[in-house]
């Protein structure tokens, strides 16, 4: 896998990986495409966002399990690396694409609005 599966060298540094990319990228995406199924009117599109929405949900589930067992197993040094990672954390950058209302039914909700569900969510 590459660079794709990078070598932990101690549980805090494994711990930290999947509470980033894991626990908070997959809740974050679960989120957002939840929000833009409430808004979503296409059939086809519906579709796809529910299994996107119950995807990213289970790999979320995952991960926080994931942390919740390394908080258990490994203490201060676990807690410290979490909490470094956490106070780093920000939204992604709003899409910069043109956006009309009638996107949404597709799927693709308002850039703006999108960066403050995300926000929300991180926060």
């Amino acid at each position: 896998m590459g660079g794709q599966a990078p070598i932990a060298s101690s549980l805090a540094e494994l711990a930290a990986w999947p509470l980033r990319d894991g626990a908070i990228d997959e809740t974050l995406a679960a989120w957002l495409a939840d929000r833009a199924l409430a808004h979503a009117t296409d059939p086809v599109v519906r579709a796809v966002l529910q299994t996107i929405v119950r995807d990213e949900t289970e790999h979320a589930e995952l991960a926080w399990a994931t942390v919740q067992w390394a908080l258990e197993t490994g203490g201060d040094e676990v807690h410290h690396a979490l909490r470094a990672v956490l106070d780093g954390r920000v939204p992604p950058a709003a899409r910069d694409v043109p956006w009309t209302a009638g996107l949404a039914a597709h799927g693709l909700p308002d850039p703006a609005e999108e960066q403050a569900r995300a926000r929300a969510c991180i926060e």
